[in-house]
Parts: structure tokens; C-alpha cells; sequence
């Protein structure tokens, strides 16, 4: 999988809206696949950026269900909102091609809104 900053930033805001504190929801955005949204999930709960995590298979397929998003996580979301910093990381991808999370987490934290 190729890591899509504009995914990822989805999967963040889905869990931040959805997801009332100490639960767990299903994370769905129509366009990307079950097993996308897991991949997104693991990288931001390895990274800190959520607190829980749980893949169940079912017969309509695997599902991702997550509980809400850490201070760190919150934290990123808010600078990845941030038009100025948004349009920057885009522009940045234009230029250099596709990025990593670190890449992203690196990237955005140098800049200044």
C-alpha cells in the first residue's frame, strides 16, 4: 500500500467524529476499501495517533473498529485542518512524490501556520 496523506487525514477526522470517548467505532469511508481503512488504522495506533485498535472478519468482510484518537492524534489533525499547512503538504507531494507518515509528521511539524 502506498501511503495517501489525503486517506489517512479522512480516517483521522472519521474517528474524531464518530467516535464518542471510550468507544469503538467502525471506521467506513465509502470510497476505500476495508482492508485500506485497517492498513491507515494500525499505521496511526503504531504511531500513537489512536488508542485502540480491533479487526474483526465478518461475511460482508473485514471491518476496522478503533476507539478514539490520542492527545498526539488530536494534535496532528488539528495541523493537518490547518489550510496554510494542508495546502503545503499537498503542494510538497506534487514536488517529491508520495511520503511516508514520518515523512508527514516531519514535514508538518517544521511548518508554521
Amino acid at each position: 500500500m502506498r501511503f495517501d496523506p489525503i486517506i489517512f487525514k479522512e480516517v483521522l477526522i472519521t474517528i474524531e467524529n464518530d467516535c464518542p470517548a471510550g468507544n469503538m467505532i467502525r471506521v467506513e469511508i465509502p470510497r476505500v476499501s476495508n482492508q485500506e481503512i485497517y492498513e491507515y488504522c494500525m499505521i496511526a495506533y503504531e504511531a500513537g495517533l489512536i488508542r485502540n485498535i480491533s479487526e474483526i472478519s465478518s461475511f460482508d468482510g473485514d471491518a476496522c473498529f478503533v476507539s478514539n484518537l490520542t492527545l498526539e492524534g488530536t494534535k496532528v489533525l488539528d495541523k493537518l485542518r490547518d489550510e496554510k499547512i494542508w495546502k503545503k503538504v499537498l503542494k510538497k507531494i506534487k514536488e517529491t512524490g508520495p511520503m511516508t507518515l514520518s515523512t508527514l509528521l516531519n514535514f508538518i511539524s517544521m511548518i508554521k501556520s
